[in-house]
């Protein structure tokens, strides 16, 4: 996916010119979304390709390079560094606690878990599946 992130990073910069940071920030967080979405409820091992080589990482480079983008756009130049160290501090923090809130839900859901969306419909969603 790393991979895919690169490639797409390179052709996102012509589009953040074009659009401006909201619109790319808001393309961005849908498409990964979608894609985290895909990847949860994926039963087709193809889909999941598509979400990880495709959706996933063109949402990550329409989100991160942006917010990078918009922390030097939107500061002024004596706030500059606090608001670098803010954002990466803010970005590694959440990854740290993505980690440990993924080991807490799989030890205190069970193996299959009725997830109740307010619809007519309700979804058991498996917590751990193998596609391939």
């Amino acid at each position: 996916m790393l991979l895919s992130t690169v490639v797409y990073g390179f052709g996102v910069g012509f589009v953040l010119d074009a659009v401006g940071v909201r619109s790319s920030l808001l393309v961005g967080a849908l498409l990964s979304a979608a894609a985290k979405a895909t990847l949860a409820l994926a039963t087709a091992p193809w889909l999941v390709y598509v979400a990880l080589y495709v959706a996933a990482p063109l949402g990550e480079a329409l989100c991160i390079p942006v917010l990078t983008t918009a922390v030097r756009r939107y500061t002024r130049a004596s706030q500059r560094a606090l608001a670098y160290g803010l954002f990466y501090s803010t970005m590694n923090m959440g990854s740290v606690c993505a980690g440990w809130g993924i080991d807490l839900f799989r030890l205190a859901l069970p193996a299959r878990t009725n997830v109740d969306l307010g619809l007519v419909v309700r979804l058991t969603v498996p917590m751990q599946r193998r596609l391939c």
